[in-house]
């Protein structure tokens, strides 16, 4: 850890946050300083699994002062079910990352 600073280093679940985007609620998990000198890093995951697939390599780029976010998509393994209507074709999961990342 750094001064001044806290980073979630506990299991992942625990550090989630929730956003409501236009598609939807997805839960995310944030670490590193929101003050970092550097370009924010976004993690993002593939079929049937999470954001916790990226936790080790989010959490050692945190120690070196990166802030970055691991969103749960709608792949297959996020908790929350996005509502009916969601467009989930890689069009629609290109849009709820940018609607993620705005």
């Amino acid at each position: 850890m750094y001064a001044g600073h806290r980073v979630c280093l506990v299991p992942p679940e625990t550090c989630m946050q929730r956003i409501d985007l236009p598609q939807g609620t997805i839960a995310y998990r944030a670490v590193g300083p929101s003050d970092s000198p550097y370009p924010p890093v976004v993690f993002i995951h593939g079929l049937l699994v999470d954001g916790r697939l990226w936790s080790d390599v989010a959490d050692r780029l945190a120690l070196a002062r990166m802030r970055c976010y691991q969103p749960d998509l709608p792949l297959g393994s996020h908790k929350s079910p996005m509502p009916a209507a969601t467009d989930l074709t890689p069009k629609g999961l290109a849009g709820l990352i940018d609607a993620f990342l705005a």
